[in-house]
């Protein structure tokens, strides 16, 4: 069991993992932190036409190289994340800005899993906002402001492995991370999401998710990462989830 200072957090004794548990009929899925073991699904995935098309930050091709920092780095951030709740105390649990899991996982009758995909919420980086100088000002903004402040933008990054698209798991998952996390561990009160303009399949999942469309940028968005450039701007619908009392 995890200690309170995790709550909702639930620990898996063989693995020594923290895990969300999605709710039925999903319960079989979790959310863990990243493994080292996971560089040759991500890379897997991620060089998947039907995953990398929707992800303006993946670059082409995607190496094992590219799988293993990125875990890395996100590890790095579960530690930081769980060390910070863990200086917390039952009548003063700690606030913080992330959620230290973010790996789906299908768990299966022998207790082995199988990864299937990413689902991560940090400080927006306002990529939706056109204005160059305004989109760093709140951006520099949002990064200052202290953790639980209410004013505080987040979003949202995710990715399904496409073996499992259409199941209504990623809009569970969401659920799971917004309602069981985010609320009452980050005081998260807003989130601003958006999209490439034709994704249906993510449009839905936020909606069902409680997120409000608000509009579409056009041609706005410039691929800067290897292997992409010069692929033509992405036009964005933007949408909004505020948390209701």
């Amino acid at each position: 069991m995890a200690p309170s200072t995790l709550h909702p957090l639930q620990l898996n004794p063989q693995t020594g993992e923290h895990y969300l548990r999605l709710p039925p009929p999903h319960q079989n899925i979790i959310i863990t932190p990243l493994r080292p073991t996971d560089a040759d699904a991500i890379a897997q995935n991620l060089n998947d036409i039907r995953v990398y098309d929707n992800l303006s930050n993946v670059p082409h091709p995607y190496t094992q190289k590219h799988a293993e920092e990125w875990i890395k780095r996100v590890r790095s951030r579960s530690d930081e994340l769980l060390e910070r709740l863990r200086e917390g105390s039952d009548d003063e649990p700690k606030v913080v800005d992330g959620c230290p899991v973010m790996t789906l996982r299908e768990v299966k009758g022998d207790g082995t899993d199988i990864f299937l995909g990413d689902l991560t919420i940090a400080r927006s980086s306002f990529a939706e906002v056109v204005d160059p100088d305004e989109r760093a000002h709140l951006r520099n903004e949002n990064e200052a402001r202290p953790n639980g402040d209410p004013g505080i933008v987040y979003m949202i990054g995710d990715y399904l492995v496409p073996s499992h698209h259409g199941r209504g798991i990623m809009t569970a998952a969401m659920r799971t991370l917004i309602i069981d996390w985010a609320v009452p561990r980050m005081d998260c009160r807003k989130i601003m999401l958006n999209v490439r303009k034709g994704n249906v399949a993510s449009r839905r999942v936020f909606e069902k998710s409680g997120f409000k469309f608000k509009g579409i940028v056009e041609d706005h968005l410039e691929l800067t990462v290897p292997g992409r450039v010069g692929s033509p701007k992405w036009s964005l619908e933007i949408f909004e989830w505020t948390y209701q009392e």
